[in-house]
């Protein structure tokens, strides 16, 4: 049976200067801290196609699963999505996420844990 864990954060109005370097320590410390064992990347770029949102975007992938983060620069807007097949501590993902983003509000804190599939 696999199981599968997963969580949203939402960040509204945050304060970090975001750069590609700022998105990669964030994932290496939330591989630390989650007790994930990092399998490729991080990776993180710079969103500047013509007529689409500019911001960051970025990844990281473990060997029980991976995450992935967007940023939105005209509302200072940070999402990361956490999905991982080894349960770990929302608390302190959303406390690194705070850390690092510094949003005003963190919306839309979606726990989904401990569902499977036979």
């Amino acid at each position: 049976m696999v199981e599968e864990h997963r969580l949203i954060l939402r960040g509204k109005q945050c304060a970090a200067d975001l750069s590609a370097a700022l998105i990669k320590a964030f994932f290496r410390d939330l591989t630390a801290t989650l007790g994930m064992t990092l399998w490729k990347g991080p990776w993180s770029w710079r969103m500047q196609e013509e007529g689409k949102e500019p911001g960051f975007s970025g990844a990281v992938f473990w060997t029980e699963s991976g995450t992935q983060l967007h940023h939105y620069a005209s509302e200072a807007k940070v999402t990361v999505d956490i999905y991982s097949c080894k349960r770990f501590n929302v608390v302190e993902a959303q406390r690194l996420f705070e850390l690092y983003f510094r949003p005003e509000e963190t919306l839309n804190c979606i726990p989904v844990l401990g569902s499977s599939r036979g």
